[in-house]
């Protein structure tokens, strides 16, 4: 079995590192793939590396020429959604690099879910992702566990828990299906992966493989989030941040409940009584009495997992 798998890539000023994630790209072993860029309006030789890469693989690149403007990463990456029509696709960021086997792996595992489920049933395959900074030097052997999440968990904390943060991100491959059913990505989204992997959570067979295919490289010119600079159980550093950021934080938290009420605006009558009732307390949360806050928190099952940002976020919603 085979298929094409459209690579999504959306670019911004990345001439420096661009070259080695296109070298990675071109020696993958799934050799079925077609790269769709749409760059955001970089003032660098972004486009010229593009152009150079696919003149070098007739056939195999596309760019995305629009007068949008910039969009920013969330809606760049909802406009490669809007212009793919394989049978799959995957995300790519322009600084990432993968390994040879990375659409391979997880090409396999799609191939598995769609022999039992059948190819109209949406479906995401993700895998974990090491971490390094601009250096080379490594962060983390997993970003999951880094991140200290558990993606292969299921039930209402796990749908709670992509309604902040995103386990899948660039390394996710997902079919048309499931494509089609996130397409467009929502202005409200807190990013183009948190959409998409909370569509999959409600609709879809995932699976997250246990295996680093990718190379997540940290550095400051970083445009998607995903780093954290202190240790996991560094609980006072933690709440120091908080404390030191709370207008950022009430602005954070403000569009998670407005990625939760734009999700329930969408998907809200094909949803389980019980899933809806519990988005339905989420999204009134935001701007209700504290107690009232704290009761529809508890209701929803989707308050932060860490004790101070649970707190923080009952306080500020």
């Amino acid at each position: 079995m085979g298929g094409t798998v459209d690579i999504l890539m959306a670019t911004y000023n990345g001439e420096e590192r661009l070259p080695r994630q296109l070298a990675t790209l071109a020696a993958q072993t799934w050799t079925d793939w077609r790269l769709i860029v749409r760059d955001d309006g970089s003032t660098d030789g972004t486009l010229a590396v593009i152009e150079a890469f696919g003149a070098a693989h007739p056939g195999k690149v596309r760019i995305v020429r629009d007068e949008r403007g910039n969009l920013r990463t969330q809606q760049n990456f909802s406009a490669l959604m809007m212009e793919s029509d394989s049978p799959y696709c995957n995300f790519c960021d322009q600084d990432d690099e993968w390994d040879e086997d990375k659409l391979a792996v997880a090409m396999q595992a799609m191939q598995e879910i769609e022999a039992e489920h059948g190819p109209a049933r949406p479906a995401m395959v993700s895998t974990d992702r090491r971490m390094v900074d601009e250096a080379g030097r490594l962060i983390a052997e997993s970003f999951w566990r880094h991140q200290g999440v558990h993606p292969d968990e299921t039930g209402p904390g796990l749908f709670g828990h992509l309604l902040y943060f995103s386990t899948a991100g660039s390394s996710t491959l997902i079919n048309a299906a499931l494509r089609d059913k996130a397409r467009p990505v929502p202005r409200e989204a807190m990013q183009y992966d948190n959409w998409v992997e909370l569509v999959a959570a409600q609709f879809a067979v995932r699976r997250y493989l246990d295996v680093r295919k990718l190379t997540y490289i940290r550095h400051s010119a970083n445009v998607s989030g995903g780093g954290r600079a202190y240790p996991v159980g560094s609980y006072f550093r933690r709440a120091i941040s908080l404390l030191g950021n709370l207008g950022k934080q009430r602005r954070v938290y403000g569009r998670v409940i407005g990625q939760a009420r734009a999700f329930l605006g969408r998907y809200g009558a094909e949803m389980p009584a019980e899933d809806r009732a519990r988005l339905e307390a989420f999204v009134g949360i935001g701007g209700a009495f504290l107690p009232l806050r704290i009761l529809r928190g508890a209701r929803s099952g989707a308050l932060p997992r860490r004790l101070e940002r649970r707190i923080a976020f009952l306080l500020l919603s």
